[in-house]
């Protein structure tokens, strides 16, 4: 699997062996989330993110899901003053 490691080069060739699916391309990417997760909720590791980012990106969901259920565009700021 490529990646930005200090002497590992990566082209921008199309590759001869695509990824079958979504999960099979960001298989590894969840897994290094979901372990980061389980560090936190366990206390081994502090968060990543703050409060106000964490409020943030509730607010840039609720507005995706408004969105999604509407079809029309939602303003994150409309979010914010429910």
């Amino acid at each position: 699997m490529p990646s930005a490691e200090a002497g590992e080069r990566l082209s921008w060739q199309r590759s001869t062996t695509p990824y079958a699916n979504f999960l099979e391309r960001f298989h590894d990417a969840y897994a290094a989330e979901l372990s980061a997760f389980v560090e936190v909720a366990a206390g081994r590791a502090d968060s990543p993110c703050t409060p106000a980012e964490a409020l943030e990106a509730l607010y840039i969901a609720e507005a995706c899901e408004r969105s999604r259920r509407t079809g029309a565009p939602v303003d994150v700021a409309a979010v914010r003053t429910r």
